[in-house]
């Protein structure tokens, strides 16, 4: 299991669920200080008290994504003696909270923006697309342009697709982007729903800085709107958190996570597929490539207006020509 950069070493552990006992594990307690920092009241409140699982309420009121659903905390997860959550992956070698701000499932959400690859006139590139990525800052690994969910006043998360145009405009357009209207309506919601979105995947990432008793849920979702994104310049946002921007092209290497297991979802969910157009435009011009570059397959009117004894190119067509 990766480990975060900020974290100590994950004690020796044997990956395997909580129903088996294992007298000899023995986790590293972690709480990162930002962590602590923010822990109400002395914080702003965005972590949890440090004993909220000792709420009577906690487990009923909390919410997991799991398996592609939602549902009650107590209905998807199990308890220690203590009654703080435990990781439904199994051991992690770290207790506690980590950089995590919340006991049990974190919210967060992934864009995965898709567009046809910009040099459609190439061969090897015509049937490839690419996929909008930034380059981490706390570990330097190429990732999904997400991020955590906020919260509300009232306590409750923002829609996913919302925190996927947020964080996506944070991370890999930067302040003044001149087609920021564009990306604001391939984001856009229809009765609540991505009008150019789909779900693709809904439940727990693998994520290095999961421990025993917090961990990160995600909800990927798949945009597409080419006549936006064909001519979209990525650029690095938010400096604390991204040290890169760029289109990659799919297949690509996102090591942050389990990213590349979502973006192998949303190919696999919905194929990419070329357009009837770009498939014309690439015949058209290979076509006229090859016309130009095969001499015997001139038009024999190319030579009749331009039927000279002592033209040498002339020449070379009449005595090339097929009768």
């Amino acid at each position: 299991m990766q480990t975060h950069p900020t974290y100590p070493p994950r004690s020796t552990f044997v990956h395997k669920p909580w129903e088996m006992e294992d007298d000899t594990y023995d986790p590293v307690h972690h709480i990162d200080p930002s962590v602590i920092a923010n822990t109400p009241p002395k914080g702003q409140g965005w972590a949890d008290q440090r004993d909220a699982f000792r709420h009577p309420l906690f487990r009923y009121e909390r919410l997991n994504w799991h398996c592609g659903t939602e549902s009650l905390l107590v209905d998807s997860v199990r308890f220690d003696d203590e009654g703080r959550p435990l990781n439904p992956a199994g051991r992690t070698g770290i207790a506690d909270r980590g950089l995590l701000g919340l006991y049990g499932p974190n919210f967060c959400a992934d864009p995965i923006v898709r567009r046809p690859h910009p040099h459609w006139w190439h061969p090897y590139f015509l049937f490839k697309s690419q996929i909008a990525c930034c380059l981490r800052l706390d570990n330097g690994k190429w990732a999904l342009p997400g991020g955590v969910c906020d919260q509300d006043d009232d306590g409750a998360y923002q829609a996913a697709s919302i925190t996927c145009a947020r964080e996506f405009k944070e991370e890999v357009m930067g302040v003044n982007h001149d087609m920021e209207k564009q990306v604001d309506e391939m984001f856009s919601l229809l009765h609540g729903q991505p009008m150019y979105g789909k779900v693709v995947y809904k439940g727990k990432v693998d994520d290095e800085r999961d421990t025993d008793n917090a961990w990160m849920v995600t909800q990927a979702y798949l945009f597409e709107k080419n006549d936006v994104t064909a001519n979209l310049k990525l650029r690095t946002g938010d400096p604390t958190e991204v040290a890169g921007a760029r289109w990659l092209t799919y297949p690509c290497y996102l090591t942050h996570a389990n990213h590349i297991h979502l973006v192998e979802t949303a190919y696999a969910l919905y194929p990419y597929k070329v357009s009837k157009q770009r498939l014309a435009k690439f015949i058209l011009l290979w076509s006229c490539i090859t016309l130009a570059f095969t001499p015997t397959l001139w038009p024999v009117v190319v030579h009749a207006t331009t039927d000279a004894h002592d033209n040498p190119q002339c020449m070379y067509l009449n005595a090339t020509e097929f009768r």
